[in-house]
């Protein structure tokens, strides 16, 4: 499995990582937003029922105090056909149930009429406790009110007390009724379920267009430009004959450059930023390892162009203070890598050069730093001075091992010392090299204007 995993590269390593959590966050929406409807829900159903069972309870009030004079029962009439009324327009059903005192003494009034019983559990909890019930139940919402003697509005009576306490022996916290409400949920529901199927759809989109967002900075915002920058350096690297080639490429990917360059840099601190949340989520201390230092050095590389970019439409820079700040970078991504720190120092006197020469005289700052990192594990050292010949003097010491017997960098086969040989041709300098302070290690100089 995990063999099969590291085959697949990783680009579609992170596509998948990036699939995975986007679904986990669409799934985990639609769950949440699910949770809080049916919350509504709930809350719509029981305040409606509520206000339902509290008309009810206004109107048996009201029937219960025309008692004593109404010998034709009229206001029990009213009563019992106000449900049969209201169940006609009411969007469920509503009903009523007798306590257990008011049962038996109606048994003893008149056997042949039959009981109010409870018509599920919601009943007989309210019936037990005598406090309201209400939840989801069968595709339902139900509710059940029960009217506790001496406690409730209205069961504190007179005619109340005579009536239920007197006659039908009720005790106070006795629960003399229990009004009940049901209200069906289909279509709330389904309007709910449509709107979840709705919000995944557009979870669904969305995912579709990010992942294809994040493909595009992928392949067009970083794999080509990169792709466009490898083979400018190729180009670099055939010669003298290749010149012009070079300068065409290099205008064309400052083109390039100018135009995607934010983009390019967001796409950067984007892809740093998943990737050190990756880290955090990865079980696997190894892989959350790699990834945390993957972060590292994509932040560092973009920190590296956004500085180097920063050049555009200076006229002048102070290269000192440039190298500096330079070099503390370089010395920062070299320590993330090798978990060890490498000083990488600038010394010298400072100099405001034109932008135009800043940026060749940094690629081939690049390049002799690359190739001094690979050859020695000591300090590395750039100084900048005056020279009496060219004007300026730029040098990059290591202590690592001397050159090799004969050694000529016009000659070399290596891209690096071509890629600086090209540059130092483009600034009009020269280049020299051989042992360092003490004959320990190599120093490379630039001589120029």
């Amino acid at each position: 499995m995990l063999g099969s995993w590291n085959r697949i590269g990783l680009k579609a390593q992170f596509m998948m990582v990036t699939a995975l959590n986007v679904a986990v966050t669409a799934i985990g929406v639609v769950i949440l937003v699910g949770w809080f409807q049916s919350q509504q829900i709930e809350e719509k159903l029981h305040s409606f029922s509520v206000n339902e069972l509290q008309s009810l309870h206004a109107l048996v009030i009201s029937a219960m105090n025309r008692r004593p004079g109404d010998t034709q029962n009229v206001a029990i009439g009213v009563f019992n056909d106000w449900f049969q009324g209201r169940n006609t327009d009411y969007p469920g059903k509503l009903w009523s149930v007798w306590g257990a005192k008011t049962t038996a003494y109606m048994k003893t009034q008149d056997s042949a009429r039959p009981s109010k019983r409870p018509a599920d559990a919601i009943d007989k909890e309210a019936l037990r406790t005598g406090k309201p019930v209400g939840r989801f139940i069968n595709g339902a919402y139900r509710y059940s009110l029960p009217i506790v003697f001496g406690v409730t509005r209205g069961a504190d009576g007179k005619n109340c007390v005579m009536c239920h306490g007197q006659l039908m022996g009720e005790k106070k916290g006795g629960v003399i009724a229990v009004f009940s409400s049901s209200l069906s949920t289909a279509a709330d529901f389904a309007a709910l379920r449509r709107f979840l199927f709705l919000v995944l759809g557009c979870a669904i989109v969305a995912a579709t267009a990010m992942m294809g967002v994040i493909w595009l900075v992928f392949e067009r915002l970083v794999s080509r430009p990169l792709t466009m920058v490898t083979g400018a350096m190729t180009a670099l690297a055939r010669g003298e004959k290749l010149l012009h080639q070079k300068d065409e490429a290099i205008k064309y990917q400052s083109l390039i450059t100018k135009e995607s360059d934010h983009r390019l840099l967001n796409a950067m601190q984007m892809v740093a930023g998943l990737l050190s949340l990756q880290s955090k989520t990865s079980s696997n201390a190894e892989t959350a390892g790699q990834l945390l230092i993957a972060s590292n050095r994509v932040s560092m590389i973009a920190r590296i162009h956004r500085r180097l970019n920063s050049l555009d439409g200076v006229q002048t820079v102070a290269f000192r203070t440039f190298l500096e700040e330079y070099c503390r970078e370089f010395s920062e991504m070299l320590s993330l890598e090798e978990g060890a720190k490498r000083i990488v120092v600038a010394d010298g006197v400072e100099i405001e050069l034109p932008a135009a020469t800043v940026v060749p005289l940094a690629f081939i700052v690049s390049e002799l730093l690359t190739n001094a990192v690979k050859y020695s594990k000591g300090q590395i050292a750039i100084r900048l001075e005056a020279d009496p010949e060219k004007g300026h003097l730029l040098s990059v010491s290591n202590s690592g091992s001397a050159l090799p017997q004969g050694f000529d960098p016009d000659g070399s086969k290596g891209l690096g010392m071509k890629i600086i040989s090209s540059f130092v041709k483009q600034i009009d300098g020269e280049l020299r090299f051989g042992p360092a302070d003490g004959n320990q290690g190599v120093q490379f100089t630039v001589l120029f204007s």
